[in-house]
């Protein structure tokens, strides 16, 4: 039996390598980084437990790799693994610039949500 996490982790180490080449940045995340990494099952952000779904869909809640700083590229010192949320909010900026968005948010939505 195939581990669970197989068919993603060469998925999204497929499409780390492709976005790698294309901005010239290095990749030094292998197999085995990638699996000891989601064998915690969470982000190492947040430490919510990741819930992919059968088909294949990318979701909020599913895994996905954050270079911390994008410029310095898919080095193991540079990556963790987060949920694709924080990742696709954060986008090209800091988790400062982050924080300041969330606190914002917060103080928003908490007395209705």
């Amino acid at each position: 039996m195939k581990d669970k996490w197989e068919a993603k982790i060469r998925s999204k180490l497929n499409s780390m390598k492709k976005r790698a080449v294309k901005k010239n940045i290095p990749i030094e995340i292998d197999f085995t980084w990638l699996k000891e990494k989601l064998n915690e099952g969470k982000c190492e952000v947040t430490g919510i437990p990741f819930k992919e779904s059968n088909n294949n869909t990318r979701n909020g809640f599913s895994m996905s790799v954050d270079r911390i700083v994008p410029k310095d590229g898919y080095t193991r010192d540079n990556c963790q693994v987060v949920l694709t949320l924080l990742n696709l909010a954060k986008g090209e900026d800091t988790y400062e610039d982050l924080y300041i968005w969330a606190k914002a948010f917060i103080k928003k939505y908490e007395t209705i949500l």
